[in-house]
């Protein structure tokens, strides 16, 4: 079962999480997550996917994260996006993550300066 969770892409896995109960315990207990601005295409499909990864993270709960990576290319600036970001990123700390990758950039930078969280340092 945790090989074909590997195969399954972000987007995937979170659709099949919303197909029933165990299958939504199933995504949620994956233990490695790979969000990428490459797995989609214009800026309306981003921000479907940036929504149902919010969701996927908030219902996580305590689970295990063992590799948690995040490309992500701001598409709407730092300051609208930066706050999800963090959010995820504070999830993790909490499901005790043994590696945090982030890659994040964006074309132009905004006024706001993204902060990591002190709790990533320890």
């Amino acid at each position: 079962m945790r090989h074909m969770r590997k195969l399954l892409a972000t987007a995937n896995l979170t659709r099949l999480g919303s197909v029933s109960k165990r299958c939504r315990e199933f995504c949620l207990s994956t233990p490695s997550l790979e969000f990428s601005s490459s797995e989609t295409g214009n800026r309306h499909q981003q921000f479907t996917l940036l929504n149902s990864i919010d969701r996927y993270m908030i219902h996580r709960g305590d689970d295990k994260i063992k590799y948690f990576h995040v490309d992500r290319n701001f598409c709407a600036g730092v300051s609208e996006e930066g706050f999800r970001m963090m959010t995820w990123i504070l999830i993790a700390v909490r499901c005790n993550v043994e590696v945090l990758q982030l890659k994040l950039w964006s074309r132009e930078w905004d006024s706001m300066a993204l902060e990591l969280p002190y709790c990533i340092y320890l």
